[in-house]
């Protein structure tokens, strides 16, 4: 049967019209008011229902009894679908026990993203592609091509940024088009109507050798990645790549300053990942530089998280 949310503050009457009065019934219960977790447990016991996972003080997975549910206890809160996320003041356990859950529950489809609008313009010798912000996210998908079907990509990146620039020298010239997507999960991009992109033909930048490499190590999370400057340089470009060829990577990103943000980028933990970084101003540019070696450590649990051993104990 399909769960679906139900919430009464002091009763619950019945889970939906196709569900058997005396079927077992599993809910998440969150007491307050003067009800306890002995009160709780005494009403299970005397009409036949369970504790399955306890979040003392205040939060329990209980299998209800059955027709009266839990009509004899004032003050519980019973979730038979999805629980919406507790007051703060309901305290840590409260937070883990409605994660775990939740848990059980299939997320629901992410809608449609709305389309975007955009523009290019140049800036500090660089093509700057920038949109209308979507309210359905905070990432955006970016994808440019030599063609407008866009059967082969010259670039794709991902930016939490609704700007993307393209460095003087980091397209041969050429026509290309563009398009953009909000990056919703679980939902096909929306992808904008492509836009023409001319690059134009410019004289042989003169060659300042290898870029500064960016910094390798282990990284905890989304840290920046950061690399020295070059001197004179206007634009920098850094591309990460999951094989040290680089034939197809999952970053690549731009930006005035040699320091990315990483939290747009799809990296997996416990993985390890290339880095690279080019420079560009006008009529000059840097080779990409040596590689790096990025390894993306997990992530610490924030308190009160579902994986820390202090959790809900089992019945």
């Amino acid at each position: 049967m399909t769960k679906s949310r139900i919430l009464f503050p002091l009763v619950l009457a019945f889970l939906g019209a196709t569900s058997s009065a005396a079927s077992p019934r599993q809910a998440l219960v969150i007491l307050s008011g003067g009800a306890s977790e002995s009160s709780l447990r005494s009403v299970l016991r005397e009409e036949g229902g369970r504790v399955l996972r306890a979040f003392p003080p205040s939060a329990f997975i209980c299998e209800l009894p059955g027709p009266g549910g839990l009509s004899a206890l004032p003050g519980a809160a019973v979730y038979a679908g999805p629980a919406p996320a507790p007051d703060p003041s309901c305290g840590e356990p409260c937070v883990l026990a409605s994660a775990v859950w939740n848990s059980g529950f299939p997320a629901p489809a992410a809608a449609p993203a709305a389309r975007v609008g955009k523009r290019a313009e140049k800036r500090r010798g660089a093509t700057v592609l920038s949109w209308v912000p979507s309210s359905r996210a905070g990432q955006y998908d970016i994808e440019i091509s030599s063609s407008p079907d866009f059967s082969s990509r010259a670039l794709s990146s991902r930016t939490g940024h609704s700007r993307y620039a393209v460095p003087p020298g980091s397209l041969p010239p050429g026509l290309y088009y563009w398009r953009v997507a909000p990056a919703v999960e679980g939902a096909a991009p929306a992808w904008s109507a492509a836009e023409e992109l001319e690059i134009a033909p410019y004289a042989a930048p003169r060659r300042r050798g290898r870029a500064p490499a960016p910094a390798a190590g282990r990284m905890r999370g989304r840290s920046p990645v950061a690399a020295a400057p070059a001197p004179g340089a206007s634009w920098y470009r850094l591309q990460i790549s999951s094989s040290p060829d680089f034939s197809a990577p999952v970053f690549d990103q731009s930006s005035e300053e040699p320091r990315f943000k990483l939290s747009a980028a799809p990296l997996a933990s416990g993985a390890t990942y290339y880095a690279r970084t080019a420079a560009y101003s006008a009529g000059e540019e840097w080779d990409w530089s040596e590689t790096a070696e990025l390894f993306i450590d997990q992530p610490a649990p924030p308190p009160g998280d579902m994986r820390r051993p202090r959790g809900g104990r089992r019945e």
